[in-house]
């Protein structure tokens, strides 16, 4: 069976286990040691849920079926969204976010609106997940040689120089300090996806017991027409529009990469 065909078919369950935990847990006569159970069964059903999601989403990178609605989005008002629950989600981890939005004025590309607040998402996620609190954690948005760039830095645990060229590789988990944080190693995975399919680059740096920087450079929309020539993964030309959709590499190595992508006119 196929990953996107047993996600689906898993969906249906673990709803049901979980709304029938739900209506468990709101019975008065429950007892405390139940109430504790029909709990841990409801974070656990929400875990597998996201996990799923997860699984989905590149399985349908893979087949070519995620379709992106791409139009000219402004990087600047779109951080400066995402900052708010960004704060929250920092905050509820003891964390303290700074966000910098760069100079005055717009840096607009070519993009999936929820697919780079997802992108965002993951970022300041993976960050807050491994920078023990009170940690301090930047957003920037800087333009660059005709290019915008988003930069997401903690003073966290830092990623092991032997881990840190497979951070992108699916379900990749690494060093046993970074293991006993919950997630299945899917992230990174579809951070890179959304940047490739933006002709985007995102990389990396890393020190343990220091921090993790993470970047990701866009190309920087130079007219609004309809129809724009972006550089690819592999720095060929796409033209991209609506309905543009990308597979997933699943070698982050970039060994067995791939780069193709379907175009609906």
């Amino acid at each position: 069976m196929r990953s996107n065909d047993a996600s689906h078919e898993l969906r249906n369950p673990v709803s049901f286990v979980r709304t029938t935990a739900e209506l468990a847990l709101r019975n008065r006569e429950a007892d405390p040691v139940s109430k504790r159970s029909f709990k841990e069964i409801i974070a656990e059903c929400g875990k597998a849920s996201h996990l799923l999601e997860d699984m989905l989403t590149l399985a349908r990178a893979d087949t070519g079926h995620s379709r992106l609605a791409f139009e000219p989005v402004d990087l600047v008002e779109a951080l400066r969204a995402f900052s708010q629950k960004g704060t929250v989600l920092a905050g509820e981890r003891g964390h303290v976010l700074t966000v910098d939005f760069g100079a005055d004025g717009h840096a607009t590309v070519l993009g999936d609106y929820a697919s780079l607040q997802r992108l965002l998402w993951i970022l300041l996620d993976n960050a807050t997940k491994y920078t023990p609190p009170p940690g301090s954690i930047r957003m920037k948005l800087a333009v660059e040689d005709h290019r915008a760039v988003v930069t997401v830095e903690d003073n966290g645990i830092g990623i092991s120089a032997a881990d840190l060229p497979h951070i992108f590789a699916r379900f990749y988990r690494a060093d046993k300090s970074r293991s006993q944080v919950d997630g299945a190693g899917l992230g990174l995975s579809i951070a890179q996806w959304i940047a490739n399919v933006h002709g985007a680059s995102i990389s990396a740096e890393s020190s343990e017991a220091e921090g993790s920087v993470f970047r990701v450079a866009f190309v920087l929309l130079a007219g609004e027409t309809g129809r724009t020539e972006v550089p690819g993964v592999n720095g060929e030309l796409v033209r991209a529009g609506h309905g543009f959709a990308a597979s997933l590499p699943r070698d982050a190595s970039g060994s067995d990469a791939r780069a193709t992508r379907a175009i609906a006119e």
